[in-house]
């Protein structure tokens, strides 16, 4: 018996009882259990042991599949048409048959290609619109939930200003992790001036909590600027 999914494959938790539901990650380990499998996922184990939930059946995630993305034409590899299609113009189909092919931008042609040839030439993509910045999708722990594709409304009673900015963190990074055996290596926090907040590094462990660092200053900035009532209240704590 083969397990569903493979280390490195993305999946998707579907199960609704997890926190985890909507979770989106990479399958970590697969261990065998008499006649079927369990899977960790990586992000829902820290030091080796399981956060909240986990591991997960085969029933209980989803194989992500990467959408294809739309071909909207091809590049002509070298001038044709005595000049009429350059080297690296794109030409598209511009109405319903099976060979005809013109250059696009309002360069119309009458000249063509069949299908089969221009579908050998390098191909142009449909633009897709980019993901926004992790400053844009972060600006509450309700948005670092769901960055994390933790289920907010199941973990909304968190009143443990501790929990809350890990949770924080840990979406900020992007998958990022300090690493403190690099000893050149920044990483940001917060700290506690009198009466005021304010952004440092440092290259090795500090009194804070590990989770509690960033990887860039602009982050740790950030940080204050989205849960300054969580920091107030860990560091007055």
């Amino acid at each position: 018996m083969e397990p569903k999914f493979k280390k490195g494959d993305e999946v998707k938790v579907i199960a609704e009882n997890s926190i985890f539901s909507n979770y989106i990650s990479e399958v970590e380990e697969i261990i065998p259990i008499n006649d079927y499998f369990v899977y960790w996922l990586k992000g829902t184990m820290q030091a080796g042991r399981p956060l909240l939930d986990g591991p997960f059946k085969e029933h209980m995630i989803e194989l992500i599949q990467e959408e294809p993305r739309k071909i909207i034409g091809y590049k002509v590899p070298f001038d044709m048409f005595h000049g009429k299609w350059k080297k690296g113009d794109i030409v598209k189909i511009i109405y319903s048959t099976d060979y005809d092919y013109y250059v696009r931008d309002g360069n119309f042609s009458k000249n063509s290609v069949p299908k089969e040839i221009a579908e050998k030439w390098e191909p142009v993509y449909e633009e897709v619109e980019q993901p926004k910045t992790i400053f844009e999708r972060v600006n509450s722990f309700e948005d670092a939930c769901r960055e994390l594709g933790l289920n907010f409304e199941a973990i909304d009673d968190i009143t443990n200003s501790v929990q809350k900015l890990k949770i924080i963190c840990k979406a900020l990074n992007e998958n990022w992790i300090a690493d403190w055996s690099d000893i050149d290596s920044k990483k940001w926090c917060v700290l506690w001036q009198p009466n005021k907040l304010i952004v440092d590094y440092s290259y090795k462990n500090t009194h804070l909590p590990k989770s509690l660092h960033v990887k860039s200053k602009e982050l740790a900035e950030h940080l204050i600027k989205i849960a300054k009532k969580e920091l107030l209240e860990f560091f007055e704590s």
